[in-house]
């Protein structure tokens, strides 16, 4: 949204509340895998992970120059991914709330991060490279 604010609603239409915490708009939002989670990306430059049940941020991520687009989660919910203006996609562990890794020159578009045996992410597989589509998918 354009407040800088994400709002929940339930399965029947219900507002179930308003995440507050970002300084610009929020151009995307993923669920993490459980459920349990949300991430929201922004224009102030960084994800923040927020608990659904409490509505309270856990954690900020930020290391990004540009704003941020759009935000995806790994099938296992330990990495969320982050893609940005400054033309960069960042993995996050999201238990340490740290980044663990960069591609750099990548356009802003993210994908779904598919997951190794070892609950790694596979690095070149995790994102979709050199489009020009900032869409949130």
């Amino acid at each position: 949204s354009q407040d800088g604010t994400v709002r929940l609603w339930t399965p029947d239409g219900q507002e179930k509340g308003t995440l507050r915490g970002h300084s610009g708009d929020v151009n995307c939002v993923a669920w993490s895998p459980d459920g349990e989670f949300v991430a929201s990306a922004s224009d102030d430059k960084t994800v923040k992970i927020w608990k659904v049940a409490t509505m309270e941020e856990v954690g900020t991520l930020r290391g990004h120059s540009g704003d941020v687009n759009c935000v995806a989660w790994s099938p296992d919910g330990e990495f969320v991914a982050s893609a940005s203006d400054d033309k960069t996609v960042k993995i996050w562990k999201v238990k340490t709330m740290e980044e663990v890794g960069t591609l750099r020159g990548t356009a802003t578009v993210c994908a779904r991060l598919p997951s190794r045996p070892m609950g790694r992410p596979s690095l070149p597989l995790a994102m979709t490279r050199l489009s020009s589509f900032g869409t949130c998918r």
